[in-house]
């Protein structure tokens, strides 16, 4: 049990090194995702929104069957 508790704390002791190192990007992973929900947030609050009511548009639906074209005669010929 000793040893995965000194193996945790040398963890943590690099990953505090490294983020005192990178301090501007150890900030920016903190606030960037905290102001891009502000943002989010605001804009949000900015759009109005309408109720819809909601309605079918199966009776505006149409069958769409593709012509058989083994089946089907040359046309085009028989009408010069």
């Amino acid at each position: 049990m000793g040893s995965k508790t000194r193996h945790y704390g040398a963890l943590m002791k690099k990953n505090w090194i490294i983020w005192k190192r990178t301090l501007g990007a150890s900030l920016c992973e903190l606030f960037c995702p905290v102001a891009l929900m502000a943002i989010l947030a605001v804009a949000r609050a900015l759009v109005d929104f309408d109720t819809v009511s909601s309605r079918s548009n199966i009776e505006n639906s149409a069958l769409f069957i593709p012509i058989d074209y083994l089946n089907n005669a040359n046309t085009t010929a028989a009408h010069n």
